[in-house]
Parts: C-alpha cells; structure tokens; sequence
C-alpha cells in the first residue's frame, strides 16, 4: 500500500510522463489518499477548467481516502515545525506514518523524509 499525494494525483491527471510512473503504481498496488490532498486536487480542477467532480470520484474510485484524526494533526504540526515542508505535506507524511505506509510524490519536498519515494 501507498499514498499519493496531490502531486502525484495532477501527474496523473496531466497524462505527463512522472504520470505514467504513477499510474504503474495505481495498477499495481492498493493507493490510498489523504483527505487533505483530495482538497488540493479538487482545487487544482476547478482552477485549471477542469471537471472538478469527474476529478475527485476517479481519485475516490482508484484509492481509499483517509481522514486524519486529532494524533495525526498534532503529528504532522510537530513535522512541519521540524521539516518545514508545508502543513498539507506534513498532514500528508503524518498519516502515511501513523498507517505505516510510503509516501509517493513529485514533489521534492519530501526527497529528505524517510518512506517517500519522490518520482
């Protein structure tokens, strides 16, 4: 099992090259997102023209959506304090630990984190 983050979901998307990589995984192995990411996915459609709710029920269809409790929230703020990668990469990486899974993105904020695979 994995997570994707927002990133990896736009690459996806775009058909780009890192999205073919993605959608391996996609076929492959049990993905699962973040609520968190799911909000910045959603926004990224409506703010490039794309359709929005087509965007979200194809990321809700191919993985499981996770919610973050309250222990992933404080994890991921004693994160971003730490590593300063953002609050949403941070919620990101808190629940990937707490599930004990790996991260994949396209984003290089996460290159120096432990259990990410940055494509």
């Amino acid at each position: 099992m994995i997570v994707l983050d927002s990133s990896s979901w736009k690459e996806f998307f775009i058909g780009s090259d890192k999205g073919a990589k993605i959608k391996e995984f996609i076929e492959k192995e049990s993905v699962m997102t973040n609520s968190i990411s799911l909000a910045e996915i959603a926004d990224w459609a409506r703010r490039n023209g794309l359709n929005e709710s087509e965007i979200v029920m194809a990321v809700r269809k191919s993985s499981e959506v996770l919610t973050f409790s309250n222990d992933i929230a404080e994890l991921a703020g004693k994160i971003n304090s730490e590593k300063n990668i953002g609050i949403a990469n941070a919620l990101v990486y808190a629940t990937a630990s707490v599930y004990g899974l790996k991260v994949l993105s396209c984003n290089e904020t996460f290159r120096s984190l432990e259990n990410v695979e940055v494509i």
